[in-house]
């Protein structure tokens, strides 16, 4: 209606999306009161608390962030999957630093800081015209969402009838620990696993820990929450594929982004991470932080870019090197 590509109007069409659930982020301090009002059933409150739990975790702080550190993504899925990752990013940091300072995870503080990129762009005016540049400038194929959604519902059938949206693998421990920071406010004491005959550097990730204890606390689920955060992380580390594939450029290959995407969604060794969410969860937030700070070294190895345009891909490469020993076991090691 305003003049603006395709692209645009989806941009804003989501913006309402994340208007709507900050408002219901409000209503959620009396539940029983307006809920009674608005008469929905338990289940559909469920998912729609759900559903607000995954887009303040990804894209509320990621889609501000992306538009304006990751200008040169063209590819609209791509461009959403770095946008994702980030948020994810962000969301790891914020969460951590929360509970390293003893300050509770709730509603108000998780969401409040997946707030915070998108009210300091919209109160920057270079940052909002960068903002608006980049989803502008952003190519949405139609072929591509329609091959995207296809094969992740098709590869989803099994997470939604045999496990019936609960996790299941490595996250159950991720779940058992962000209990523990929801319940003491600060981060655990690993100590505990030597009750379990457990060495406690076996479960030292507690930023990943933080991050799941922060879906849990939006959502208001301990188990679907975090099993439908796991299936998201999941898609969003196959969409990244498709970011470097966009950064490559080849004029005659317009589908190498989709294609990239594909192949991985069918990787074998990748087939896990989306038919079973959460089986190898802590490496699939660190491949996420990882592929994330390679994509960054990419941009920051463009030659057209200009000087004042590296702050940003250096901010993620930091950010990611900071937050990788927290999330993944093996990378503290």
């Amino acid at each position: 209606p305003f003049g603006y590509p395709a692209s645009a109007r989806s941009f804003l069409a989501f913006a309402g999306l994340a208007r709507f659930h900050i408002m219901y982020a409000a209503l959620l301090s009396s539940p029983a009161t307006w809920r009674e009002q608005i008469r929905l059933p338990h289940s559909t409150v469920l998912q729609m608390r759900i559903a607000f739990a995954l887009a303040a975790v990804t894209l509320i702080p990621g889609i501000p962030l992306a538009a304006v550190i990751f200008r040169q993504l063209r590819d609209a899925v791509g461009w959403i999957a770095a946008a994702g990752a980030i948020g994810i990013l962000w969301s790891v940091l914020t969460t951590f630093g929360l509970a390293l300072l003893h300050i509770p995870l709730t509603v108000f503080s998780v969401g409040s800081m997946s707030a915070l990129p998108a009210l300091i762009v919209s109160l920057r005016r270079p940052l909002r015209r960068h903002a608006r540049e980049t989803v502008r400038g952003l190519s949405l194929e139609p072929g591509s969402v329609f091959v995207a959604a296809v094969t992740v519902v098709i590869l989803s059938v099994p997470f939604l009838t045999v496990q019936q949206g609960l996790p299941t693998g490595d996250i159950q421990k991720a779940i058992h620990w962000g209990s523990r920071i929801l319940t003491t406010g600060r981060l655990p004491h690993y100590s505990e696993a030597l009750s379990w005959n457990r060495d406690p550097a076996d479960f030292a990730t507690p930023g990943l820990h933080a991050l799941t204890a922060g879906v849990m606390a939006l959502s208001g689920e301990t188990a679907r929450g975090p099993a439908w955060f796991a299936l998201l992380a999941a898609v969003l580390l196959a969409g990244l594929a498709a970011s470097l594939a966009s950064l490559l450029r080849f004029q005659r290959l317009q589908f190498l982004p989709t294609l990239a995407f594909v192949f991985a969604v069918s990787q074998p060794r990748f087939l896990r991470y989306i038919t079973v969410p959460g089986y190898h969860y802590q490496n699939l937030i660190g491949e996420i932080i990882l592929l994330l700070a390679f994509t960054a070294i990419l941009f920051l190895l463009t030659p057209v870019q200009k000087p004042r345009t590296r702050a940003g891909p250096w901010v993620i490469l930091v950010g990611s090197v900071a937050a990788l020993p927290f999330v993944h076991q093996f990378t503290a090691f």
